[in-house]
């Protein structure tokens, strides 16, 4: 198993568990749940394609783009596109 399927592995087995796909999750009002998002970023998600040494998760672009797809299969009501792959990424490149 290489290590971008060990990630999506995980990230899949952390989205079913919290946002089940059949609808018996959390509803979201629109509001940022802050217990969740601690929790992702203290994982390193919020900034996977960040590097380690610019404060980030260490992953790829292609890390990234797993846990946006993932995320999105879940319907998981949290900025992840806009910190994982866009944000992080352009911050951390642009020093």
């Amino acid at each position: 198993m290489s290590g971008a399927d060990l990630f999506s592995d995980i990230v899949r087995e952390l989205f079913a568990a919290r946002y089940p796909v059949d609808g018996g999750g959390d509803a979201s009002d629109g509001a940022l749940d802050a217990e969740r998002w601690h929790e992702l970023t203290e994982l390193g998600f919020t900034l996977v394609s960040v590097p380690e040494s610019a404060g980030g998760g260490g992953g790829s672009v292609a890390d990234a783009c797993a846990l946006v797809r993932i995320a999105a299969g879940h319907a998981v009501p949290l900025p992840l596109g806009e910190t994982a792959l866009l944000g992080g990424f352009v911050a951390a490149a642009g020093g």
